[in-house]
């Protein structure tokens, strides 16, 4: 047996696959599956054990994945399928092969320029005169990729800084006058779930590396999937890893249970309804904590759609891996759904969400538009 096939069989037990029994449960949670692409967790588990990676149904399944987690929660066996494609993706990487990316893999470009030391950038120049921000302190705002987001999707004009400029005013609501950083790093998310480890472990180092030299202690970020990055991730690759992650809802609900005024939030007679991110609820189980803030705010009626009672689906991508009809095909249905409740408005809580149903709703909607917006944003509105 060589290295590699040794590496394959780590996997399979590291995972789980032997444990599979053949249900269905995931095929059937599956937005993919769903859309009709022949397309089964479990077949895939099962050809991987039975003729290794190199077989063909593996490796289209190996790319179309959404790692959305909706598998994972619903496999009665506990099968880490999720982990298990993001490893059998990084064998792909290791052996030399290109990763199968969308927009021409620019985005991963990008990461990968971020990992070189000594890198300069000029990250603080969409911050409002009015906003309190310092250059060194315990508390940082981590602002992710929102400013890059908006130069590479400019025609759709999403004004994706906004989320930022709007967490900045929440934290200095909360008198917190958190540390922005000039030169500020990817996470790194998208890097990991695409099988670049090697690309990640340089990242995440260089990042740690900068942020702890400004005095850091706490990171508080308002997207699922840096959250997910510096909680779980990062402490996987950085020996000593000593940081707190918060996820913006967090504070915010803490901060509305200490508010006797509840906060000073005015009167947004809307009725909207909500879409969850997968790094939130799949991987973190923190969803209910987009219902709670919405709940605080006075005059929003939630509609939820059918799906969200049994689990919500996922956006179509992630890690800018893959975006053909199957993801296409899943966000329309979910923004059929959003259009069915008769809301004003769709919530959701990953910027990437905003994007990728955004772009649809342009391009392929003929059944009506709705107003999206991120759930920061929508509660910086409410603030008086």
């Amino acid at each position: 047996m060589t290295d590699y096939d040794k590496d394959l069989s780590l996997i399979i037990k590291e995972t789980g696959i032997y444990q599979c029994l053949d249900c269905g449960k995931c095929t059937g949670a599956c937005p993919v599956a769903e859309t009709g692409k022949p397309f089964s967790p479990r077949l895939a588990a099962s050809r991987v054990i039975e003729k290794g990676d190199s077989d063909p149904y593996v490796q289209d399944f190996i790319w179309a994945c959404l790692t959305c987690g909706r598998c994972d929660d619903r496999c009665p066996s506990g099968v880490k399928f999720s982990n298990f494609v993001r490893l059998l993706r990084s064998r792909w990487i290791d052996s030399g092969k290109p990763g199968v990316y969308s927009h021409g893999g620019a985005m991963f470009s990008l990461m990968r320029m971020m990992s070189s030391p000594g890198i300069r950038q000029n990250r603080k120049g969409f911050i409002p005169a009015e906003v309190k921000t310092l250059s060194e302190g315990k508390v940082m705002y981590f602002v992710g990729c929102l400013p890059y987001f908006d130069v590479f999707f400019k025609n759709l004009n999403l004004n994706m800084v906004r989320i930022a400029v709007n967490s900045l005013k929440i934290l200095n609501r909360c008198n917190i006058e958190p540390v922005v950083l000039d030169n500020e790093r990817c996470c790194g998310h998208d890097l990991f779930w695409a099988g670049d480890q090697k690309g990640f472990a340089r990242l995440a180092k260089e990042s740690y590396e900068d942020i702890k030299d400004h005095g850091v202690e706490e990171i508080i970020t308002s997207c699922p999937e840096c959250f997910y990055s510096f909680s779980e991730i990062f402490p996987q690759v950085i020996e000593g890893f000593d940081l707190k992650i918060t996820h913006i809802y967090e504070l915010i609900e803490e901060q509305l249970k200490k508010e006797t005024d509840n906060f000073g939030l005015k009167l947004l007679p809307l009725q909207a309804t909500l879409k969850d991110s997968c790094r939130l609820s799949y991987y973190k189980n923190t969803s209910q904590a987009l219902r709670n803030i919405s709940g605080q705010i006075p005059g929003l009626d939630i509609i939820e759609t059918p799906d969200s009672k049994i689990g919500d689906f996922c956006c179509g991508n992630s890690a800018w891996v893959g975006c053909g009809a199957h993801s296409k095909s899943i966000q329309m249905k979910r923004l059929k759904a959003s259009l069915a409740t008769g809301s004003d408005l769709l919530v959701t809580s990953c910027p990437k969400c905003l994007i990728h149903l955004q772009c649809t709703m342009k391009d392929f909607c003929d059944d009506g538009s709705i107003e999206i917006k991120d759930m920061v944003s929508l509660f910086a509105d409410a603030l008086d």
